[in-house]
């Protein structure tokens, strides 16, 4: 079988097999064939290896073959046989004599007329009507097609013989397929990256990777198949959510392109938003104009480092407290909708068991699959139990005058709370949530849902997900902390909030939009995105304290984010999907400047995980959303959360999701999370009327905006680290070494060279760059340890003579080392090549120097242009360099430069096999490289982590603050790591 597919690719293998034999021996493979010239041929090309390799992929066993020479006379004979039976049957007539067609003049390929490549295609590309790529499944080797794409790859190489070789890839952005061209060396190649084209040719596969491809003979270009989206709204919308490729594995669009697509929409303004970070900001910052403004902001993670241990703390002490330990199993995590199905409670007196409750609950319908096999609770099991207008309030009187006590309470004390109000019955406990007590008792763990915790305290937990071993579990791991909070001398409930502070680096986070409203608001987030990475980084998230954010709050506009997600929960709009008390979440709305509300197609991936019933809930949440802004007197904004431009780009935002090990949970769900129009938008906020989405989403968009000013993320001009007296030490030391080189009798014209080049350095600031550089070259020296200097520093004479460069960038002269005589020449060159020569004064010999370099190289003709001074120290010198820089400007003013390590080619190709893997659930992906290869080219770019420039590093003058400037953090966020790095690559700063 894998002979006869082999066979069937090309007329040459069609030749060597059209008879063969296959004996197998054990792990050997001989291939009989009926000549010794075809056995000769195969011998010599790369068909054994071609077959073997296909046999190990097919087998997965590896085998020794071997062509040799069989005995095929009984097929010869048949087939003569055949053939005289043939010719008696059949009477020959004579064949008409054919003429061939007249030769057509060769076009050149030529793109304005239709780029024709081979004359022998008479059919024009234009008149050819294209298929569609789903043919290619069914379509044979050698046969002919006609496809329509967009190029989004292209190779152009030379052959052996001078001619050209295009490989490109074509795409309908449902699929792809790699193309072929082969020009004369007189065919100019007429196609290019972006363009549209139409291609006719014949499908084959290429001979070494086995791929198939289209052997192109005929291409055109041709308009664009996908027209770009307009925004055709008269006001436009302004997004003020939206994500670029610098949220970690999360975001597939780059700033520029991201700034450019709202231009092209005609939007005023866009927000860039990313996930903790602000790395995106200078590449935003290029695209904003007069007319288009980049909003700065962030989806911070902010941690309510105020929350209490206990809500309600009653005035005991702990020992003489009641507990009522519980844990509930429901049909579905949502608490309006959903039933429980079983409750069970540990009561304790301080630490002693003293009660226990355990009771299934009639749902009244019958227990979804998931369900089933999460609990092992069944129908049969349910069936015949009460229902909970009879189970809750036997549950409520066992918890009266109790504090509850429950792992992740929000869950259970939520459902709780809902079903007792839909009794109409009063519940209002003081509660206990040993999640978040984890989170504060246990520093060192990095996971804390009830099995992490149990194993940490070896406590046994055999029937997960059944509520009365759940109870009995989580009070076990009660007591103990019950007991660690005693031995800190803590007695009383009433103290425990007080005493013990959250574990920001590991408490719950909660996902917060943060917009800069000014100047001074960009300095305050670059503060807090600074001590987000430095002090409160814990389990791969940069974390802002709530306090910290009230504090410097009054430069910038808070919103709770709407997402509600696995892993990125907006506090309000998790509170109300989890079932918390309305009261509660009004209470908590209260802390933010407007509300955000998302398109219900956001949150697909919570109807898909069962978090919702339906989408109807999002519908519900959005409207008491806009009342409740109507109530309190806040904004209520619609934003996309956007991650990509395009609604098909959704598969490369998965691709990374799952690459990066984060989201396994909701990788496979599309969240439409694309770069909406004011129309697409107004139709997904159409449930809430036409006045109140116009309202939300254009309206107070531009309200938001207006409240918003023009920052620069950098500033503008020159801001050097001051050493005191700096310019007087420069001229000092250069006149100083430049006597003692040349003599007191300076010659004019190099007094006149010096003067020059002194007052560009000293009258535009620049003395102190050439004193620090002075210094870290004399310490390196000093030390034993050689420095090279690199580029135009070698063309200032000042540099040289302060020695921070060998090089002597004077013209071509002798100089006497003894009564320093010199000579120079009016000629370029470099003075090592002159003639040896003695002093005419003393009879010295002379020192040959200077290498005809002018100034204007290094700092332009008005002598005012920055100094670049690159130097090359020994990397194991380096280290003592940047602790000397510190030592000259204090560690707070000194950070190395930082980077960022972006998804690359090779990589991101990985990341897209795994994904397919993952889906198709086999290795065997049925994708084809080039579809790959396009999905992997949309994930390039997006940011896997940071780092540090080996040698580059950031001075603030002293009277200045890095916030300033940018943020800071540790490099890697690795927090045993001793360097701070900017927040910003240092190249981009660089240029701004």
């Amino acid at each position: 079988f894998i002979i006869d597919n082999y066979k069937s690719e090309s007329a040459r293998h069609q030749c060597i097999f059209a008879n063969y034999e296959v004996d197998n021996i054990e792990d050997n493979i001989f291939i009989k064939l009926p000549s010794e010239h075809l056995i000769e041929h195969g011998r010599n090309s790369d068909i054994l290896g071609d077959l073997k390799q296909r046999i190990y992929n097919s087998t997965g066993k590896n085998f020794n073959m071997e062509f040799t020479s069989g005995n095929f006379e009984k097929i010869h004979k048949m087939i003569e046989e055949k053939k005289k039976n043939l010719e008696k049957a059949v009477k020959v007539e004579e064949l008409p004599v054919f003429e061939p067609p007249k030769e057509e003049t060769k076009e050149k390929w030529n793109g304005n007329k239709g780029n024709t490549v081979h004359s022998d295609y008479r059919k024009k590309v234009s008149d050819r009507k294209a298929s569609d790529f789903t043919v290619l499944d069914s379509l044979n080797l050698n046969e002919e097609i006609a496809l329509e794409g967009h190029i989004f790859h292209i190779d152009i190489s030379e052959t052996k013989n001078g001619n050209t070789k295009c490989d490109f890839i074509i795409t309908d952005y449902a699929d792809s397929i790699g193309c072929r061209i082969f020009l004369k060396k007189s065919e100019d190649v007429k196609i290019g990256l972006n363009d549209w084209v139409k291609v006719i040719g014949r499908l084959e596969a290429d001979r070494f990777n086995g791929e198939y491809y289209i052997n192109t003979k005929k291409i055109d270009k041709i308009e664009p198949k996908m027209q770009a989206r307009k925004d055709n709204a008269e006001k436009k919308r302004i997004e003020l959510h939206a994500h670029t490729n610098m949220s970690e594995m999360s975001g597939v669009v780059s700033a520029k392109d991201l700034a450019k697509r709202a231009k092209e929409f005609g939007h005023e303004a866009i927000a860039v938003t990313d996930f903790g970070v602000v790395h995106s900001f200078p590449f935003a910052y290029k695209e904003s104009n007069d007319n288009f403004k980049i909003i700065f902001g962030v989806e911070a993670y902010v941690v309510d480092d105020e929350q209490d241990m206990i809500t309600k703390p009653s005035d005991k002490l702990i020992e003489e407290e009641v507990y009522v330990v519980f844990d509930i199993e429901t049909t579905g995590l949502d608490p309006y909708n959903d039933k429980i199905i079983e409750i069970g409670a540990i009561k304790l007196k301080g630490k002693e068991i003293i009660d226990e409750f355990s009771v299934f609950v009639n749902p009244e319908m019958n227990i979804p699959k998931e369900i089933t096999k999460l609990t092992n609770i069944t129908n049969d099991m349910v069936k015949d139990a009460d229902n909970i207008e009879k189970v809750l309030p036997e549950f409520l009187e066992f918890c009266k005058d109790t504090t509850v006590v429950a792992h992740n309470a929000k869950f259970d004390v939520g459902f709780i709370n809902q079903k007792a109000k839909n009794q109409g019955l009063e519940y209002s406990p003081s509660v206990i949530d040993t999640l978040h007590w984890a989170r504060v008792l246990l520093p060192d763990q990095k996971r804390f849902g009830l099995k992490n915790v149990a194993n940490y305290f070896n406590i046994s937990l055999d029937n997960h997900h059944r509520a009365v071993d759940d109870a009995k579990a989580t009070a076990e791991i009660f007591q103990k902390f019950l007991n660690m909070v005693l031995s800190r001398g803590i007695l009383k409930l009433t103290e425990i909030s007080r005493e013990l502070e959250t574990n920001i680096q590991n408490a719950e986070t909660l996902n917060t939009m943060i917009l800069v409203k000014n100047q001074a608001g960009l300095r305050d987030l670059y503060e807090l995105i600074s001590r987000s990475h430095i002090e409160f980084f814990g389990n791969r998230k940069p974390r802002i304290p709530k306090s910290l954010l009230n504090e410097k709050r009054e430069n910038l506009l808070i919103a709770s984010s709407a997402s509600a997600v696995f892993g990125n929960n907006g506090e309000l709009a998790n509170m109300f999907i989890r079932g918390s008390d309305l009261e509660d979440i009004e209470e908590r709305a209260k802390f933010y400047d407007y509300i955000e509300i998302h398109p219900m197609t956001n949150y697909v991936d919570l109807e898909g995980t069962g978090d919702i019933e339906s989408l109807d809930k999002i519908v519900e949440m959005n409207n008491y959303f806009y009342n409740l802004g109507k109530k309190l007197g806040k904004i209520v904004v619609a934003t996309g959360d956007a991650h990509y431009l395009e609604e098909r780009e959704a598969v490369n935002r998965s691709v990374l999701i799952l690459g990066s090990g984060m989201g396994r949970r909701i990788f496979s769900y599309d969240k439409r999370l694309f770069f909406r129009t004011t129309e697409e938008m107004l139709e997904e906020f159409s449930y809430l009327g036409e006045d109140k989405a116009y309202e939300v989403v254009v309206e107070n968009t531009h309200k938001i905006n207006d409240m918003i000013e023009k920052v620069r993320p950098i500033p503008t001009g020159f801001y050097p680290p001051k050493i005191e007296g700096a310019e007087e030490e420069v001229r000092q030391m250069t006149y100083a070494k430049l006597h003692e080189l040349y003599g007191e009798n300076v010659p004019e014209h190099l007094k006149e060279r010096i003067e020059k080049e002194l007052n560009s350095i000293i009258g535009n600031g620049f003395a102190v760059l050439y004193l620090i550089a002075q210094k870290l070259v004399k310490k390196s020296l000093d030390n034993g340890y050689l420095v090279g200097s690199r580029g135009s520093v070698g063309s200032s004479i000042v540099a040289y003579l302060m020695g921070i460069t060998e090089v002597n960038g004077l013209y071509p002269h002798y100089r006497c080392p003894n009564c320093k005589h010199t000579e120079f020449m009016e000629f370029e060159g470099s003075g090592p090549d002159l003639p040896d020569k003695v002093c005419p004064e003393c009879g010295t010999k002379y020192i040959k120097d200077g290498h005809a370099i002018p100034f204007e190289v290094f700092m332009g003709f008005n002598g005012d242009k920055v100094p670049d001074i690159d130097l090359n120290f020994s990397g194991e010198y380096q280290g003592e360099i940047h602790k000397y820089t510190e030592e000259l400007f204090g560690s707070d003013n000194v950070f190395r430069a930082g980077t960022i390590a972006t998804l690359a080619e090779k990589n991101a190709f990985g990341y897209v096999r795994k994904y397919f893997e993952e889906i198709e659930g086999s290795p065997e992906i049925s994708k084809r490289k080039a579809e790959l290869t396009r999905i992997a080219k949309g994930c390039e770019g997006a940011r896997k982590t940071t780092g540090q420039h080996p040698g580059g590093m950031i001075v603030v003058p002293s009277d200045k603050s890095i916030y300033d400037f940018c943020p800071i953090q540790r490099p890697a966020n690795d927090m045993n790591a001793e360097s701070k790095t900017t927040h910003f690559d240092y190249h981009v700063m660089d240029e701004q």
